[in-house]
């Protein structure tokens, strides 16, 4: 029976796995997901500056912090809470949210901001949460570059990749370089414990702990694309430079007046000019390149690059020749759910939520917020991410009127994904009213 296994007799059942000829050349690496790390500075700086020189590459990196955190992801606090802690609370963090920036460049929305957009080129955000003096600040928030993590691995000590782990595999504390390495040489790493530090990476294989740019599987066509389009353009420039040869006949013919050792006249070309030529003379023009299939090859690019980062290729090119309602609805359909994943799924759980859970722990030891409400309750949150824009407002306000009104949703459901707090919404139609009646208005349907 067992010598059914014996290796002359096993058959490759995957072409994917097979050896022929076609396929010798494939031979991937088989590196852990820590081992990966050693090229991460190298694709960092390319990156950089793609979005530095690439029109592309600055396109789509700004479109997607745009389209993931255009007003920033909110917090509302726990509804069970009593007006009176919750209006604390959310009065606390919005006097924080404006003095929180340990450089004082921004609010926390632009930070997160920042945050995002040096997660998606570099692969990776480091943000220290700084203890602070400021009575309506108890924490200061201070962003730094990954290259402030060097890939420093020491097994001695468990470190790998500048991160220091525990026995059981848990991260203790970040080896930093106080300074960026850019800006000075022979710096010296400070320990710094891993519960003072959000590490901002996705993580695209369990285990990894360091991330990777976003821009990873399209440096090379971009950069290979931008060389091209130079190309062109530099041709097309020089074929815009009219130039016309004439050419006069051997000597000793008849030539008119002119010797060859006359130097030769020039000729100023001008629209609408008729030059009249010496007998024996003619003239022949240099001929333009053809550009023909430049921009069928440039969209087809530009699909393949939009495609790998998921986002719709008319966001990136600006090109709507080909679109309509329809194919835009699908687009933005997917292309939303790839925002959400990024922002459920990595921004909130690593760095909103922590930070709001160290400001609350800060703000009830230094007196902004009550200590006789437990810390469970005053961490309950929702975070709420900017609404996205409606694509027909009408259709999608009236369909979401009926959900409603047939029960499939309430009014606070549906007022939370459009990032609102139906609280807040309903106190501001009762001050409106109030108002109008005070003034005597009539109610407008």
């Amino acid at each position: 029976m067992f010598g059914l296994f014996k290796k002359n007799k096993v058959k490759n059942m995957f072409e994917g796995a097979q050896s022929t000829r076609r396929l010798l050349s494939w031979s991937p690496s088989n590196s852990g997901p820590k081992r990966q790390s050693y090229q991460l500075a190298t694709l960092r700086r390319r990156a950089r500056d793609l979005y530095r020189n690439n029109a592309i590459a600055r396109a789509a990196i700004d479109k997607l912090v745009a389209d993931t955190l255009s007003g920033g992801v909110g917090c509302r606090p726990n509804p069970e809470l009593s007006k009176q802690v919750r209006d604390r609370l959310v009065s606390a963090w919005e006097d924080w949210s404006l003095e929180c920036d340990f450089d004082g460049l921004n609010d926390f929305y632009g930070l997160q901001a920042s945050a995002m957009r040096a997660m998606l080129i570099d692969g990776e955000c480091l943000i220290l949460i700084e203890p602070s003096n400021n009575p309506a600040a108890p924490i200061e928030l201070r962003l730094l570059e990954a290259d402030h993590l060097p890939y420093l691995t020491d097994p001695a000590r468990n470190i790998v990749d500048g991160i220091e782990f525990d026995a059981n595999g848990r991260r203790t504390a970040y080896h930093l370089y106080p300074m960026h390495p850019g800006d000075n040489d022979n710096l010296k790493t400070i320990r710094i414990p891993a519960s003072k530090v959000v590490h901002l990476f996705q993580a695209k294989r369990p285990g990894q702990i360091r991330g990777e740019s976003i821009l990873t599987p399209v440096l090379v066509r971009l950069k290979s694309l931008d060389e091209f389009d130079d190309a062109v353009l530099e041709r097309q420039r020089l074929a815009n430079l009219f130039v016309g040869f004439i050419r006069k006949p051997e000597v000793g013919f008849n030539n008119g007046d002119v010797t060859t050792d006359e130097e030769p006249p020039l000729i100023n070309m001008e629209p609408g000019t008729m030059q009249e030529l010496l007998p024996g003379e003619d003239i022949t023009f240099a001929s333009p390149p053809n550009q023909e299939g430049y921009e069928n090859f440039t969209r087809e690019q530009l699909r393949r690059i939009s495609s790998a980062l998921g986002i719709p290729y008319f966001l990136i090119s600006g090109d709507y020749t080909q679109v309509n309602d329809r194919t835009a609805r699908v687009s933005m359909t997917a292309y939303r759910r790839q925002v959400e994943q990024l922002i459920k799924g990595v921004f909130v759980p690593i760095f909103v939520r922590p930070v709001r859970i160290e400001f609350i722990k800060r703000a009830v030891l230094t007196g902004l917020l009550p200590s006789h409400v437990t810390l469970k309750s005053l961490m309950k949150t929702d975070y709420i991410p900017e609404a996205w824009a409606y694509i027909n407002p009408v259709q999608e306000v009236s369909a979401e009127v009926d959900a409603i009104n047939a029960g499939l949703k309430s009014r606070s459901e549906s007022l939370l994904q459009r990032g609102r707090d139906i609280e807040e919404v309903d106190a501001n139609r009762a001050k409106d009213l109030e108002r109008e009646t005070q003034l005597g208005l009539k109610d407008h349907v």
